[in-house]
């Protein structure tokens, strides 16, 4: 039967972190924190947080694009490829359509 591990206390984990390298605690720190990298907390004078940050923002981009290209292929206006589907105006908006303006 094995032993169950005992838990490091403080001061054994302190001089682990503080073994680490730069890039190391920042990873660890990314990795702990509940909350992602922000304008209000990120250091943009750390190159590897810096990047880390960027790194974050460019994937949350990528999903706001994705989730609005879904979302106009679910309105028909885009197809697979990302193709328009439809050309020209819609019917209240071509010349000499009888439409409110608005007026």
């Amino acid at each position: 039967m094995t032993q169950p591990r005992k838990r490091p206390i403080l001061a054994e984990v302190l001089k682990l972190v503080n073994q680490l390298s730069a890039d190391e605690l920042l990873e660890l720190r990314l990795q702990l924190d509940a909350t992602s990298l922000t304008w209000s907390n990120v250091d943009l004078r750390n190159p590897a947080e810096r990047a880390a940050f960027f790194k974050q923002e460019e994937a949350r981009a990528g999903r706001r694009v994705k989730q609005a290209f879904e979302k106009l292929q679910g309105q028909g206006i885009l197809d697979k490829k990302g193709k328009l589907t439809k050309s020209g105006l819609p019917a209240d908006m071509e010349p000499g359509s009888e439409c409110d303006v608005g007026g």
